[in-house]
């Protein structure tokens, strides 16, 4: 369900738009591959217990 979110919410992201997804503490490596494979830049967030909880994703142009 994660990657057809991914998938799917990306088409309607504006530019500089953002997505959060919450998800499984062993989740974080599977999506961030998926989220980078298509091109986006994106980090893992962790919860108060440290672990890995909510991933974003920015879609491009990026400021850096």
């Amino acid at each position: 369900i994660i990657r057809a979110i991914i998938h799917i919410y990306r088409l309607f992201l504006r530019p500089r738009g953002y997505l959060a997804i919450e998800h499984g503490r062993t989740q974080g490596p599977a999506i961030r591959a998926i989220m980078r494979n298509l091109g986006y830049r994106c980090e893992t967030l962790k919860d108060l217990s440290g672990n890995e909880r909510v991933t974003v994703m920015r879609t491009p142009p990026y400021n850096i």
